[in-house]
């Protein structure tokens, strides 16, 4: 467990006008799950790069316990990520794809098929990717992002595209394994149901450039579905007082407190 501090003061893209962030704050808790929430464009993905330090070319700090998000990964810091799209390589089996992240060793092979069991592939440890179905996938991908023991865990709409029972069934999987290991988890989604279902905090962003306009604490006790009537309730709370929450909103000082679902959210 990390806790992780950012700011970006701007990141902007060569042929672009509008920064994709600016003047973004954020701290995160050692082993909190919070989840990002806001309109295309925002930011979002770009934040990722950000923190996981696959994008280094922006005014701003990334902070890991404290110390520079370099000298973090040069000290052995393990970061997981999960993407949109699973990005496995194709000439790998299921197992190699796990062992392709882990260290050669008998352990390594011991610890891969306790990922497969755990997500329900130990059946399919010798086929290639090609024969797994899209849900398939996804859970070979989260085992793969688990499987480094990562101290933070990075996630990238990973569920986005798959039917309702197969999204379900990976949130379950996600969140016994985050309660297992419990990494510090930046979760992107554009499901707020979704979000609150997972997150102990939801951040929303606002359009471009993205920036934070509300930082909502989650007190649902867990386990919780999406369609739970406490999700729905919280859900309706937050876009009846501020319908535009999703979109982006105009307002930029946004900061709730209260860990009651019953308080207001004001804009």
């Amino acid at each position: 467990m990390i806790g992780v501090d950012v700011q970006v003061r701007r990141k902007s893209y060569a042929g672009s006008e509008t920064p994709a962030l600016s003047d973004f704050r954020l701290r995160i808790e050692p082993g909190e799950f919070v989840a990002l929430v806001g309109p295309s464009g925002a930011g979002k993905s770009t934040l990722l790069n950000i923190v996981g330090g696959l994008d280094s070319q922006v005014d701003g700090d990334v902070l890991l316990d404290g110390s520079p998000l370099g000298t973090a990964l040069e000290s052995g810091l393990a970061i997981g990520h999960m993407f949109q799209e699973p990005r496995l390589m194709p000439w790998l089996t299921v197992l190699q794809n796990l062992l392709l992240v882990l260290a050669d060793s008998d352990e390594a092979s011991r610890r891969a098929m306790e990922l497969l069991h755990r997500v329900g592939l130990t059946e399919f440890a010798y086929v290639y990717p090609r024969q797994l179905s899209g849900g398939m996938s996804r859970r070979l991908s989260l085992a793969r992002a688990f499987a480094v023991d990562p101290n933070m865990l990075l996630m990238d709409e990973p569920f986005v595209s798959v039917d309702a029972p197969t999204a379900a069934r990976l949130r379950g999987f996600l969140t016994d394994l985050w309660v297992q290991k419990r990494p510090t988890v930046l979760f992107v989604t554009h499901d707020l149901r979704e979000a609150l279902a997972l997150a102990d905090r939801v951040v929303f962003m606002s359009g471009r450039p993205g920036r934070v306009v509300l930082d909502q604490p989650v007190a649902l006790p867990r386990p919780r579905d999406p369609e739970d009537a406490s999700v729905t309730a919280l859900r309706e709370q937050l876009l009846s007082r501020n319908p535009d929450l999703l979109s982006g909103l105009e307002t930029h000082s946004i900061a709730v407190t209260s860990t009651d679902p019953n308080t207001e959210a004001s804009v």
